[in-house]
């Protein structure tokens, strides 16, 4: 899975859509713990509200990088 390989340091980032609590919850502190940073599209935390979408990115500057990219070209 992406997740893996961004906290792994293989990629850069990633991102989904449809996703569900159980589905992103072991995300948050695998890839915060490894630096990176995970939120939803909108760029706030994951919390049990949180979903479908959302985006991780190996360190801060990426995560801003895709947030703009996602801001430009699919608009919430």
């Amino acid at each position: 899975m992406s997740y893996g390989r961004l906290a792994s340091g293989r990629t850069d980032v990633a991102f989904d859509t449809g996703l569900k609590l159980w589905d992103f919850a072991p995300f948050r502190p695998i890839i915060e713990g490894a630096g990176g940073v995970i939120t939803d599209w909108e760029g706030r935390p994951l919390d049990r509200e949180s979903g479908p979408r959302i985006v991780a990115a190996g360190d801060p500057a990426r995560h801003q990088d895709m947030l703009r990219l996602i801001e430009k070209n699919y608009p919430c």
